[in-house]
């Protein structure tokens, strides 16, 4: 039974290191792609930006001023807004599930979310989650 669990926890960290790790590096073509299709999918929807890590941070800047998205303002209330949450790489759902449960609190109507790759179910508060498409995306 100790090895089951001690393998579940390699699995964990090795996904946790990888996202790190690409969060870290996220730029240049990749970042343009991951933009590209964040900028697509909040322009589709109506939708206005929220980043949920550091990598969300860059590919909801780089969607801006490419693709003239909305980014949301976090230091006000979004009654009736729709929201896009934007992360890279993540290795579980709890960051994206924390800035829906905070979102959602604050008056958003509905909470969409979409990620470079590292978890496939779904995300408690998210209506959808949708897998950015990227030139060098790990999955």
């Amino acid at each position: 039974m100790d090895m089951i669990f001690t393998e579940d926890i390699s699995e964990v960290q090795a996904r946790l290191y990888a996202a790190q790790r690409h969060a870290a590096t996220l730029g240049g073509d990749e970042l343009k792609s991951a933009a590209a299709a964040a900028g697509a999918l909040a322009q589709s929807g109506e939708m206005e930006l929220v980043a949920a890590d550091s990598a969300g941070e860059r590919i909801v800047g780089a969607a801006s001023l490419l693709y003239d998205c909305i980014i949301a303002d976090t230091t006000r209330r979004h009654d009736g807004r729709v929201l896009l949450i934007v992360a890279g790489m993540i290795a579980g759902p709890h960051g994206i599930a924390r800035t829906a449960e905070i979102a959602r609190s604050a008056g958003a109507a509905e909470v969409h979310a979409c990620h470079l790759g590292g978890w496939d179910g779904p995300i408690r508060g998210c209506s959808t989650v949708q897998l950015l498409e990227s030139v060098n995306a790990l999955t």
